[in-house]
């Protein structure tokens, strides 16, 4: 509701129909965006290592400690932030610019 209300205030413009934004959006650098896309993806990878080997560690005492599973969401977690930024930054280094600025 404050979003739709906020939205109709400023009434934000699709980068492709304004030739401003286009001209702006082509000059951009995305090194940036590769970088960061690049060290998120080590990072991603560092963590998915971690999870992996918590979970192989874990399995031998799930009989004995049956909460262990717990300490492993917080790993899930950032493994879905690290993934959905890449995401993110892969979207902004694209040529199309379909997304506002």
């Amino acid at each position: 509701s404050c979003t739709l209300i906020v939205a109709g205030i400023v009434q934000p413009v699709w980068c492709p129909s304004d030739k401003l934004c286009q001209t702006n959006a082509l000059k951009a650098e995305t090194n940036a965006n590769r970088w960061v896309a690049t060290a998120l993806g080590a990072v991603l990878i560092h963590e998915v290592a971690s999870l992996v080997l918590t979970w192989n560690t874990a399995k031998k005492a799930m009989h004995i400690i049956h909460n262990i599973k717990d300490f492993m969401i917080p790993g899930v977690f950032m493994c879905v932030t690290f993934a959905v930024l890449i995401a993110e930054n892969l979207a902004h280094m694209n040529d199309s610019k379909w997304h506002a600025h």
